[in-house]
């Protein structure tokens, strides 16, 4: 083992230990692999706080939509205006003879 670690590294004989030392652990289903700790439940939410909750994601969702169709509408104008530019530029280019 150790000689295929000094050839690629020694980083290699770390990750080689650590595979060793699992593969030496009994496997009990998930019981030896996860720890599981006890959670305290939070109380359940009042009308209120769900109210205020549902409102403020309304109002992010709107937000986002808004400013989503602001970007959309800003292109629907600029696009017309930026062919009618370029249009002109090219007229005036052709009457000036360049």
């Amino acid at each position: 083992m150790l000689s295929g670690a000094r050839e690629r590294g020694l980083g290699w004989l770390l990750i080689e230990a650590a595979c060793a030392a699992i593969a030496k652990e009994p496997k009990n289903g998930l019981a030896g692999w996860v720890r599981m700790m006890p959670v305290q439940t939070r109380r359940p939410l009042t009308a209120s706080q769900l109210a205020k909750d549902h409102t403020f994601q309304v109002l992010k969702i709107t937000t986002t939509w808004v400013l989503i169709y602001a970007v959309l509408l800003r292109l629907i104008v600029w696009w017309p205006y930026h062919l009618w530019r370029v249009s002109r530029e090219r007229k005036a280019r052709h009457w000036l003879g360049e």
